[in-house]
Formats: C-alpha cells, structure tokens, sequence
C-alpha cells in the first residue's frame, strides 16, 4: 500500500433478524466463518476483511470511494445476505448494519477505524442500515453520551419525578383514576420526551433498576391517594417490553403493593402491543401470575402494533387505550369514528 493512497473503511455489525435462531456461541465462530466468505465477494481490488469481534468485521478498501461508490457497494452487501445461511442444520438470516469512513486522506488514516466505529455506533444507536462518518456524527455522539451521563445522574439522584393526569369517566365526568407519567424537571432536558430517557435508561443497563423504583413509587403514590386524601382512584403506569421477561416482576409488584397496603383493583398495568409480539414461556408465564394475583393488565397505544386479534383474544387483557391517532380527529372523520366504534365493540 503506497503512504499517499486514500483509504476507506467499513465497520460492518451482523445483527440476527427477528424470528430466526439466535446464535449460541459454539455456533458463532461457523457463523463468522460464513459471513466473511460471503462478505469477501462483495469487494472488488485490494481490500483486507479483519474480524473485530462477534459477528463484527472492518473491511479495509486499498483507494477512497465516493458517496455514489457507497451506495453501489452497500446495496450489494445487502443483497449478498438475503440468502439464508445454513450452519449444522441451523437457519439464520443476518442483516450488515454499516459506518463508513470514505475518502479519507492520508494525514487522517490513523483516526479511520474509530472514524468507522463512530458512524457504526450512530447507525446501531438510530436503526440505520449506513452511516458515513462526517464531524458532525462526532459532534452528536458526543451529545448523546452527555445526555447519557446526565440522565443516570438524575436517575441515581432521584431527579426524576411522577405526574398524574386524570382519567375521566364519561358518564358523570368525574375523575376515576390517573396514568402515571414520568418527567425530567430540568433546564437540560428541553425537547427530551420521556420515552427517550427511558430508552437510555435501558441503554444503560438501568432498565430493572428503574422499573423497580417505578413501582415502589406508584404503589406510595396509591396509597398517599387513597388512605390519605380519601380518594377513590386507581393509577396506571406504563411496563416496558423488557420487564415481561422478569421472572420476579409478578412478585414485585405484589411485595410493594402490600406494603403500601393499596389492593390490586388500585393499580392498572400497561403494556404495549409490540410488548407481548414474542410470546415465550416466561412472558406468558410473567402475565399469567400478575393477572392471577388480582392486577389488571392494558394494552397500550391499541391500533399501533402487529398483535393478531386471535393472539389478543387469548391475552388477559382487561382493558384497551385506543391510540390517539385514532381519536384526535374523531370529530373530523367518519371513518376515524367507524375505526374507533368497532375497536370499542370488541
């Protein structure tokens, strides 16, 4: 390789596609083995494929390419891998998730692997198939890796805070209960929706923590309610997809509703339709106990998700929270009114 040449490299992530095996690890090196003789057809002239780790291959291109260059070659990587790959009578379907460092000049070839692994991360972190590495991904992991710190110290500092906002029942207007929603009071976090810090949260391995701390705090919140200004209300709150494959979720929620001394009928717990498209033994295990012992489960944002109406006619579920997509121009639109009547009618 001549010192003046320009390079291009691709950092190149092998995700496993929903609803095909996942790899176990005896089977991840004959995977490898497979993905990087598939991956070495799809370069012409000088290049050298380096494995970086578990289904993670850089790719070194001996000449610069430009953006057009890209496409082209990205698109045949694709095609390459939607052929189905067969390993000791395993079927997987993998998908390459790209960051590109291109047109890189000699003074810079130093930086083109972690120029590449900064536009592979911005790729993963936002579901993108490419990313090409500019300076301003830089400037934005950046951003997001501040976001991240500031978001586990409002975490761990209890910054976080619970708001209610009223449920009312239709028939003589009063307030029957309350969805509990979580918020960031802080100058920082302008424009930071709450699905957002949630989705950090998880990023950041606090997930189990924080639903933890969440139903601790509904379950005080409850109670303050109830016992203590004489209201009768129930609150709901939202679960996340992961939590239904928590074994000790169902005896989570029991523990801490009988020691704020609030009964099941007082809490209503919310999952999404995406939330119960895998169904397993323990997610199906999971919603079994915490309906049994008495607690009401929602299906949340209705109308959004895949779920078949045969696969929600066998969940447990009591009630339904139509998406407001559906209802914000009820008054507009007859056939939004049509949808939402036979929704209401199921």
């Amino acid at each position: 390789m001549e010192e003046n040449t320009e390079l291009s490299l691709l950092s190149i992530r092998f995700l496993i596609e929903r609803g095909t095996n996942s790899v176990s690890p005896i089977l991840q090196p004959a995977l490898s083995i497979k993905i990087a003789d598939l991956l070495s057809t799809c370069f012409p002239g000088a290049f050298t494929i380096y494995q970086s780790g578990a289904l993670f291959f850089n790719v070194l291109i001996e000449k610069s390419i430009n953006i057009s260059q890209l496409n082209l070659l990205v698109a045949k990587i694709q095609r390459c891998y939607e052929q189905i790959i067969n390993v000791e009578e395993q079927v997987f379907i993998v998908m390459p998730v790209i960051g590109a460092a291109i047109e890189t000049p000699p003074e810079y070839h130093a930086h083109i692997y972690d120029y590449a692994r900064v536009a592979l991360n911005h790729a993963l972190a936002n579901h993108l198939d490419l990313v090409r590495y500019t300076p301003e991904i830089s400037l934005e992991v950046e951003r997001q890796k501040q976001l991240e710190l500031d978001i586990t110290e409002a975490f761990n500092n209890e910054d976080l805070e619970l708001y209610l906002q009223p449920i009312v029942g239709l028939p003589d207007g009063h307030c029957v209960g309350a969805e509990v929603l979580l918020r960031w009071p802080n100058a920082k976090t302008k424009g930071i929706y709450p699905n957002v810090v949630v989705e950090i949260i998880n990023k950041v391995g606090l997930g189990k923590m924080f639903t933890r701390w969440l139903i601790h705090s509904v379950c005080r919140l409850a109670h303050e309610l109830i016992h203590q200004n004489k209201l009768s209300v129930y609150l709901t709150l939202n679960l996340r997809a992961e939590d239904l494959y928590d074994k000790d979720l169902p005896l989570l929620i029991l523990q801490s509703s009988q020691f704020w001394k609030i009964q099941p009928k007082d809490l209503i717990l919310e999952i999404t339709e995406n939330g119960i498209l895998e169904e397993n033994e323990t997610t199906i295990s999971t919603i079994q106990q915490i309906t049994e012992n008495g607690f009401k489960l929602a299906l949340d944002d209705f109308g959004t998700g895949y779920s078949s109406m045969a696969r929600l006619r066998n969940m447990p579920i009591s009630l339904i929270k139509i998406d407001q997509s559906f209802v914000r121009d009820i008054h507009l639109s007859d056939r939004d009114f049509s949808i939402v009547q036979s929704m209401a009618l199921l």
